[in-house]
């Protein structure tokens, strides 16, 4: 990583808990949704947006996945300002 360059952000959609890939089946009201199990809950560092994103986004904005180090999280819509 380049001295005093900001890297690009993490630029993803935050859903809602209510979508229905995030609801329990009647079935099994216990039981952890896969989608529920593949997404964190985290904010937009620039306009505070709270939602449900995939993990591996979080992992990436704060370096764990690459050598690029920390990142912005961004929601959709400041990530295309």
């Amino acid at each position: 990583m380049q001295e005093g360059v900001d890297p690009d952000p993490v630029v993803v959609e935050f859903r809602s808990k209510d979508e229905p890939q995030f609801q329990k089946p009647d079935h099994d009201p216990h039981g952890e949704v896969p989608a529920a199990a593949a997404h964190s809950t985290t904010s937009c560092d620039r306009c505070g947006k709270i939602g449900f994103v995939p993990t591996h986004a979080c992992e990436a904005a704060v370096g764990f996945l690459d050598d690029r180090g920390e990142r912005e999280l961004l929601c959709s819509e400041c990530g295309s300002d």
